[in-house]
């Protein structure tokens, strides 16, 4: 298997569609993604949106059985979205040039804000003020992080996603159970 440098290829955009400049294994015509510099397949894409949906109902089934306002569909729904506007980002970023070899760049880090800003808003739906009491902002930062996840896995960042959902499952987890003791220890008193 090649190395990621050497399976680099620069594609031009030549009488109405997408071809391969000189060399690089691929066949003419085959189609990449030029913000990670590999091909995105259909099992690739297929690969990145399953694991965005695995990886949120990881976190979903937790505020799926704590009964939350979002659970394990909308954390799932979230993730994959996220993960296809990732996609799209970076086959808006392959798809589009003009004349012989050039292609217009496409800054990632605006899907990125865009992202961040749409999930911050369905994360805010479900965080709720009365009376000087805040309920439901775990399970919308948990919202926030779970379209995160699902941006990394749409880049094709696997580690990072998988890290993060590692972390996240502690903090919602292992810290809960903490926060349960000390509120009885804390009781006692």
């Amino acid at each position: 298997m090649a190395s990621r440098a050497e399976s680099r290829v620069r594609a031009v955009h030549r009488g109405g569609e997408w071809r391969l400049a000189e060399g690089g294994g691929r066949s003419a015509g085959q189609r990449g993604n030029c913000v990670l510099d590999t091909p995105i397949d259909t099992w690739e894409i297929l690969l990145r949106l399953g694991t965005a949906a695995a990886l949120a109902g990881i976190l979903g089934i937790d505020r799926e059985l704590r009964r939350k306002t979002m659970g394990l569909r909308t954390f799932m729904l979230v993730s994959v979205g996220t993960a296809l506007f990732a996609l799209l980002g970076s086959e808006l970023a392959m798809n589009y040039g003009s004349g012989e070899t050039e292609r217009a760049f496409v800054d990632p880090s605006r899907v990125l804000q865009g992202i961040a800003a749409g999930i911050g808003l369905i994360a805010m739906g479900g965080v709720l003020h009365r009376d000087d009491r805040v309920r439901g902002a775990t399970t919308g930062a948990s919202v926030w992080v779970v379209g995160a996840i699902g941006t990394a896995c749409g880049f094709g960042y696997y580690p990072h996603a998988a890290a993060a959902t590692a972390i996240a499952v502690m903090i919602l987890v292992v810290l809960a159970l903490a926060e349960r003791l000390l509120h009885r220890i804390v009781r006692r008193d």
